[in-house]
């Protein structure tokens, strides 16, 4: 799969959609629902283990909802309808993890 840059996160649905999870510093993080579907496969392949395997692209074309998650969002896990976001800011690396702790994880109803 081609993806959008600054990906940190993914989940697959039960039902066929694949979940990026995207973020970048202290920007608002996003959750990108893609249908897999209507991912087009291009003419173009790369080699895996010399076998030949399609490019299938996720973009504007089988993207169906977009939500902004808190910022520094990575890890996600889809279950029952819900995707779970985890933050880095809970991380004493940075600064920003001393002041939020980032002790949550929260939860979004993705639309059917």
């Amino acid at each position: 799969y081609s993806t959008a840059g600054l990906v940190q996160g993914m989940a697959l649905t039960d039902d066929g959609r694949i979940i990026l999870s995207t973020s970048y510093g202290f920007a608002k993080s996003h959750l990108y629902v893609y249908e897999l579907a209507k991912a087009e496969a291009e003419s173009s392949t790369f080699k895996v283990n010399e076998e030949s395997v399609p490019l299938y692209y996720l973009d504007s074309a089988c993207l169906t909802e977009t939500v902004e998650v808190p910022p520094m969002s990575e890890e996600i896990i889809y279950k029952d309808g819900q995707v779970y976001v985890m933050t880095e800011s809970a991380c004493m690396k940075y600064v920003f993890g001393k002041l939020t702790t980032g002790s949550y994880v929260y939860g979004y109803q993705i639309d059917n």
